[in-house]
């Protein structure tokens, strides 16, 4: 599962998680931060915008997924 965690400066409402089972993509594009389902900016489904000046930071915090094969160390 593909996520960000959008925290935003001081002053500004609480922070925010975007999840999704697909990939996110974070742009930022005319002072806006975007996440959205694909690549490219303007491309795909907007999940998030909020102005750049009320982020604090922008963090991918996917979630890992741990195979169950081998190492191959026998």
């Amino acid at each position: 599962m593909a996520a960000y965690l959008i925290r935003h400066s001081s002053g500004q409402r609480g922070d925010a998680l975007i999840e999704d089972d697909g990939d996110l993509f974070a742009h930022f594009v005319d002072g806006w931060v975007v996440i959205t389902g694909a690549p490219g900016p303007g491309e795909g489904i907007v999940h998030y915008a909020v102005p750049r000046e009320q982020v604090a930071s922008v963090e991918r915090i996917d979630e890992h997924v741990v195979s169950d094969e081998s190492s191959g160390d026998d």
